[in-house]
């Protein structure tokens, strides 16, 4: 009966201190971190106002590989949510309540495993040192009784929880950002020597010598077969319709293989015994004009990725290299021109 007096009087006051020490806690709690990005307002503020590139550097997956999640409704509008689920991260909901262009996203945050808790998120965005970005991440939420208490305890509290987490996840979006940064500096390098242009290209018809051929044969099979569909078309009384053009169907960088061709464009029901009418379908495309020889080729292919990547922008068909002047008719390579043109979608 002693000891049982004894345990209880210990309970009691294990009970008393968790209330003494919830009293003396705040009610609500607000954690935040800040970190300055090597990047403009507008690329920092592009990865945290859509739910998909917040799961992009959040820390969560790191520590929950086996997480899932499913983003419902439009994604980077009011009222898009992410819920989460995963045997360590637990299970919820983060909705996006807020957006200001390049200053703010609010989120509401639903915990519903291990846990029921309700939570809300913020990044603030402000102009940092030197054309940086400034932005502080933060969480609100009220605390019970219980979460009173524990936070009164060494290394117990929400910041001691979350404030590695923001860390770690702050870490993440500076690396992220600050080479998408990078990415959008040298596509508008290139669109300025490139002169790119989003235009329609009509379908337009080919007399070609097609084939898959290794990129170290590319330019032997030009040299062959420009002049011979030349000679062959002229033999047969067609008129070349525009500049020799090569035609790039894929590019295999692994197999350092293409399917590829030769090729002139024509007009009318044109059949030349020992090459094929190919027809490339009228599509957007992404245009870019280039004056020099033809060891330039490999960065305006770069710049024209690297922007297409900046931008959003998926390749969706063929690449076509147009030679409008070139070694037939100019020796001096310095005046060579050639349109590059990607179909994208």
């Amino acid at each position: 009966m002693k000891v049982l007096k004894i345990l209880l009087f210990i309970v009691a006051l294990i009970l008393l201190l968790g209330f003494v020490l919830s009293m003396m806690a705040p009610k609500n709690y607000d954690v935040s971190r800040t970190i300055e990005i090597d990047a403009p307002r507008e690329v920092v503020y592009s990865q945290v106002n859509t739910l998909a590139n917040m799961e992009k550097w959040g820390p969560w997956r790191e520590t929950d590989t086996l997480m899932k999640s499913e983003i419902i409704g439009q994604d980077g509008a009011v009222g898009a949510i992410n819920h989460w689920d995963g045997p360590d991260a637990g299970e919820g909901e983060q909705k996006l309540t807020n957006l200001i262009e390049n200053e703010l996203v609010e989120c509401e945050l639903h915990f519903i495993k291990p846990w029921q808790g309700e939570a809300k998120a913020y990044f603030k965005l402000a102009d940092g040192e030197a054309g940086k970005t400034s932005i502080t991440w933060g969480m609100t939420g009220e605390q019970n009784m219980m979460m009173r208490a524990m936070s009164m305890l060494p290394g117990m509290g929400m910041d001691d929880h979350m404030g590695p987490m923001f860390d770690k996840g702050l870490s993440n979006l500076k690396t992220l950002a600050e080479s998408k940064a990078v990415e959008i500096n040298s596509a508008e390098i290139g669109a300025g020597t490139y002169g790119f242009i989003i235009m329609d290209r009509p379908a337009v018809q080919y007399v070609a010598m097609h084939k898959e051929v290794g990129f170290d044969q590319i330019e032997e099979f030009y040299q062959v077969n420009f002049p011979a569909i030349a000679i062959a078309l002229g033999a047969s009384g067609n008129t070349v319709n525009g500049p020799a053009s090569g035609i790039y169907l894929t590019w295999d960088e692994e197999n350092k293989k293409t399917d590829m061709a030769a090729a002139f464009p024509v007009e009318g029901n044109v059949m030349i015994e020992g090459y094929e009418t190919m027809v490339i379908p009228s599509s957007k495309v992404l245009k870019a004009t280039y004056t020099g020889d033809y060891e330039q080729s490999k960065a305006v292919h770069e710049a024209i990725n690297q922007y297409m990547a900046a931008n959003g922008m998926e390749q969706n068909g063929a690449v076509i290299e147009e030679y409008v002047v070139g070694p037939a008719t100019e020796e001096d390579s310095g005046k060579w021109v050639t349109v590059v043109t990607y179909a994208i979608k």
